[in-house]
C-alpha cells in the first residue's frame, strides 16, 4: 500500500471515507457495513471503495471483503483528525444493525425457528429452509464471526445493549455447531450482562441457556446447572411458560448428559406437559420428545424410545433438518440396541446425508460411528471401516475433536476394526 505522509494530502472524498472506515474495528469491511457507515446506497459505497482501492489505501479480496492497513488506521488516530462522537456512534450503530440483519438471515437458514426476543433488527423474512442453504449460511457466518464478535463489543461501548443481546442470540446456532468454547463463553457473558442492564429478562434467560450448553459440552455440569436454573427462574418470574418449558428441558438434558436417565425423565416429561399440543411450540415439543426418547433408551425402555424417536423424526422432517438428522441418528442407535441393525442402517444412512449437507460435523460423526457399528454387527467390515474413517474425519475436521466424548469411542472402534482386519 502507498505510504501517506499527511492526512490532509488526501482528497476530500478519500478523507471522509477513511474517517468513517476507521470507526470499524472488525477484521474487515463488507459492502453492507460500508454502505451503513457512509449512510449511502450500495452503488455509491462501491464507488467510494473503488476510489480507495485505486489510491492503495485499502485491499479487496476475491470475496469482496475490504481491509484497511494498520499504518493507515494508526495515522487516522492522530489528534489532528477531529471527529463528532455522536455522529460516529450513530454510524457505528447503523453498521452493527446492518450486520445483524445479514447474520439473522444466515442463522434462519440454520434453524427455521425464529428468535423469540429479536427487537433490534425486526422481522427476518421467512422462507423454506433446504439442507443446502445451511452450508452457505455456515460459510457466511464462519467468515463474519470476527466482525460479529467485534460488533457485540462495540455495541456495548456505545450503549447499544439491545444490539449486543441480539448478537448473542443470532450466533447461538453457529456456536452450538462449531463449538469454539472460549468464544462461546465470551459472547454469552456479554449478552447476559447487556440483557441485565436493559432489563430484558427473557433475553437473559435465552443467553443463559446457550451458555449452559457450552458448559455442558465441556463436562462442567455444575456451572451448566447454575445457568439452566437461572434461566428457568427468570422465565418463571416473567410468567413465560414457553421459556419455563425450555429451561426445564435443559435441566433434564443435563441429567441425561450426566447419565442419569431416571432423574431426566420426569423433568423432561414435565416440560412436555407444559407445552402440550400448542402450535406455538411444535419445535420445542419435538425436541423434548427426542430427549425423552434418549432418556428412555438409556433407562432400557427401548421399544418406547423407538416409538418416541419416530414421533420426533416426523415432527422435525419439515421444520429443522439438523434436528431431523439427529432424531434419525438416535432412532438408529435405538434400533441397534434392539437388534434391528438393518433398520438402523436405513435410518442412519439418511441421517448421515442430511447432517453432512447441513454442515454439522459432530452430529455427522455420530451418525457415521453408529453406521460403522451396525455394519460391524452384520459382518460388513469393509463398510464399517469406511464409516468409522468418515466419523474420525468429521471429528478432526471440526477442530475440537479431543473435547468430544464420541471421538474416543470412534478411535476405539477404529482400532477394533483394524485388529479384526489384521487377524
Amino acid at each position: 500500500m502507498t505510504s501517506i505522509s499527511s492526512y490532509q494530502a488526501l482528497d476530500e472524498v478519500a478523507r471522509d471515507s477513511l474517517d468513517r472506515l476507521c470507526l470499524w474495528g472488525g477484521p474487515h469491511f463488507t459492502l453492507d457495513i460500508v454502505a451503513a457507515l457512509f449512510e449511502v446506497p450500495k452503488q455509491e459505497a462501491v464507488e467510494r471503495l473503488t476510489h480507495l482501492v485505486k489510491l492503495e489505501l485499502i485491499d479487496r479480496d476475491e470475496a469482496e471483503r475490504y481491509r484497511l492497513c494498520e499504518d493507515i488506521r494508526a495515522r487516522m488516530r492522530e489528534p489532528a483528525v477531529q471527529s463528532d462522537r455522536g455522529a460516529d456512534d450513530a454510524a457505528l450503530a447503523r453498521a452493527i444493525h446492518r450486520l445483524i440483519v445479514e447474520a439473522a438471515s444466515a442463522d434462519y437458514r440454520l434453524c427455521p425457528e425464529p428468535p423469540r426476543h429479536s427487537w433490534a433488527y425486526g422481522r427476518v423474512p421467512q422462507r423454506p429452509t433446504q439442507p443446502t442453504d445451511a452450508a452457505e449460511a455456515f460459510a457466511w457466518l464462519d467468515a463474519e464471526v470476527g466482525n460479529l464478535v467485534y460488533a457485540q463489543q462495540a455495541a456495548v461501548g456505545i450503549s447499544q445493549d439491545e444490539l449486543a443481546v441480539t448478537i448473542t442470540e443470532t450466533l447461538g446456532n453457529w456456536l452450538d455447531s462449531r463449538r469454539p468454547h472460549d468464544l462461546w463463553e465470551t459472547v454469552c457473558d456479554r449478552g447476559i450482562a447487556a440483557a441485565r442492564r436493559c432489563g430484558l429478562r427473557l433475553a437473559e434467560a435465552g443467553a443463559r441457556l446457550l451458555l449452559c450448553r457450552a458448559y455442558q459440552d465441556t463436562g462442567d455440569f455444575e456451572r451448566a446447572r447454575e445457568q439452566a436454573e437461572g434461566a428457568l427462574r427468570l422465565s418463571q418470574e416473567a410468567g413465560d411458560w414457553v421459556g419455563e418449558a425450555a429451561g426445564l428441558g435443559q435441566v433434564g438434558a443435563l441429567h441425561l448428559a450426566d447419565g442419569d436417565a431416571e432423574q431426566a425423565l420426569p423433568i423432561l416429561n414435565g416440560a412436555l406437559d407444559i407445552v402440550g399440543e400448542s402450535l406455538e411450540c411444535t419445535w420445542l415439543s419435538a425436541l423434548l420428545r427426542r430427549q425423552i426418547a434418549e432418556a428412555e433408551a438409556m433407562a432400557g425402555h427401548i421399544d418406547k424410545a423407538r416409538a418416541d424417536f419416530r414421533l420426533a423424526v416426523h415432527a422435525f422432517a419439515a421444520r429443522d433438518h439438523h434436528q431431523h438428522g439427529r432424531a434419525l441418528t438416535e432412532l438408529g442407535a435405538a434400533e441397534i440396541e434392539a437388534g434391528h441393525d438393518s433398520r438402523a442402517i436405513v435410518a442412519l444412512s439418511e441421517a448421515s446425508w442430511v447432517l453432512q449437507i447441513c454442515g454439522r460435523p459432530f452430529s455427522s460423526a455420530r451418525a457415521h460411528y453408529l453406521l460403522a457399528q451396525a455394519h460391524q454387527n452384520t459382518g460388513q467390515r469393509q463398510e464399517a471401516s469406511l464409516h468409522i474413517a468418515q466419523a474420525l474425519e468429521h471429528y478432526r475436521g471440526a477442530g475440537t475433536a479431543e473435547c468430544h466424548p464420541g471421538f474416543a469411542d470412534a478411535l476405539r472402534l477404529a482400532a477394533d476394526l483394524a485388529g479384526q482386519a489384521s487377524a
